[in-house]
């Protein structure tokens, strides 16, 4: 074992653990501005988690590669590429892309 991974292992052991509730604040996303000034959105953990799995649950997990093309600064475009993963399954997420570009990632990676 490395010396640098033990000091970060006895890092983690020494360093307690924060008490984190399910109404705590899991993540704030800036929103894009529609409806006026751009703002920090806050989801709490059972929310963020909930829509998750929610999601995960859905038929637009495949076996094979998921594409998904969407903002990180949207619930949306957090949430969904986290479902297909908390679903076993294989996601490749990108926000913005060439045209040309998705139809290699697409036959790359045997997108369906």
């Amino acid at each position: 074992m490395s010396k640098m991974y033990t000091n970060i292992q006895k890092l983690f052991i020494e360093c307690p653990l924060p008490k984190i509730t399910q109404d705590d604040v899991a993540v704030i996303l800036c929103t894009s501005g529609t409806t006026g000034p751009s703002k920090g959105a806050a989801h709490t953990h059972k929310s963020f988690l909930g829509n998750i799995f929610c999601l995960s649950n859905n038929p637009f997990t495949y076996p094979a590669p998921n594409f998904v093309m969407t903002k990180a600064t949207h619930i949306s475009g957090v949430v969904f590429p986290l479902a297909i993963l908390a679903a076993g399954k294989t996601v490749i997420a990108v926000h913005n892309c060439p045209k040309d570009e998705i139809f290699r990632i697409i036959r790359m990676h045997k997108v369906v």
